[in-house]
């Protein structure tokens, strides 16, 4: 999904700059696991540095991109985002369809699509997609949220070419790189030190810190 009806910014937290919403992809499984955990369902929100005029430039720059990735577990609780994004599904399932733009019928707030944010991971990474470019800094909410495995199978029905369905879309686990992983929380631990959860990601980490505050919002 992309060109919203509304400016759609992010900052704060671990952002020196502001950033700009450009689209919203889904990949199932997802491409992070959290405690070696794979969920069945991850959605990405890519900014783009608003210091950059466009994202060929920002593409090219180590702060071009932030990634918000939101994971989602299986529940028997229907995600009604997600059926409202399934509503306009069938003009773009065929292969014919591919990079042909449409206009979406349901509108939605951002806060439909992430509720809260109440902690969440942050690291230096790349993208999943070729050219695999090291431009992003990932936020990875901490929170899941509930999707249906229809659901999620329902994008498993769209073609990739004729006749073949996108059974999945995700880049397997990277080899880690020394890159340092923070978890961001709202609430100070005084047992940061111990016990904390690890992150196995595409982007290749391996040290893992605790600090506290959380500084991150949407705005139109």
């Amino acid at each position: 999904m992309s060109d919203f009806d509304v400016d759609l910014e992010l900052e704060g937290g671990p952002l020196k700059d502001d950033y700009v919403l450009e689209q919203i992809h889904f990949h199932w499984w997802s491409e992070h696991t959290i405690e070696n955990v794979r969920y069945p369902f991850e959605m990405h929100m890519v900014h783009r540095n608003k210091k950059y005029p466009n994202m060929t430039v920002a593409n090219l720059n180590k702060d071009g991109l932030v990634v918000m990735g939101v994971l989602f577990h299986a529940s028997l609780e229907r995600n009604r985002v997600v059926d409202d994004i399934l509503a306009d599904f069938v003009p773009i399932m065929s292969y014919e369809q591919i990079n042909m733009p449409i206009k979406i019928k349901t509108n939605f707030k951002m806060t439909d699509l992430v509720p809260a944010i109440t902690s969440y991971i942050t690291y230096e990474g790349s993208l999943t997609t070729p050219s695999c470019n090291e431009v992003v800094t990932w936020i990875v909410l901490a929170e899941t949220f509930p999707i249906g495995i229809d659901q999620v199978e329902a994008f498993k029905s769209l073609e990739y070419e004729r006749g073949k369905t996108l059974a999945n879309n995700y880049r397997v686990i990277q080899k880690t790189n020394d890159r340092a992983v923070i978890i961001v929380t709202n609430e100070f631990r005084k047992d940061s030190g111990n016990g904390s959860a690890s992150l196995k990601s595409t982007g290749s980490v391996t040290a893992l810190l605790v600090v506290a505050g959380l500084l991150f919002k949407y705005f139109n």
